[in-house]
């Protein structure tokens, strides 16, 4: 018999604060390394992205509220990341494999008013 993988524990809004600063130090690389026409992996954002939002949600509501200017400067700088792969790349598809940081970033946007 196996013994299911305990889930882990809730992060504290200190810690997703600094995983989202990662995330942000990121998108800065990304964007360094488009405007020397590098190619950028950005496959494992997604996932950073993910974890973070998901974690946010399972705050209690006042830490949770504390995060809502933080998550908009996220929302600016990926929609800014988006628009310099647009002008660098052109119309890039949509890799399926990113939904799932989309989606769980839409969900956290409907509790943050």
């Amino acid at each position: 018999m196996t013994t299911p993988t305990p889930a882990a524990a809730p992060r504290d809004i200190t810690t997703i604060e600094a995983d989202l600063d990662k995330v942000f130090a990121v998108i800065a690389a990304a964007h360094r390394l488009m405007e020397d026409g590098r190619l950028i992996d950005l496959g494992a954002l997604d996932g950073h992205i993910h974890d973070a939002c998901k974690a946010a949600l399972d705050l209690p509501i006042p830490d949770a509220r504390r995060l809502t200017s933080k998550l908009g400067v996220l929302l600016d700088q990926l929609d800014g990341l988006e628009t310099a792969m647009h002008s660098r790349f052109g119309d890039l598809p949509i890799m399926p494999s990113h939904s799932v940081g989309a989606a769980a970033y839409a969900d956290m946007l409907k509790h943050f008013p």
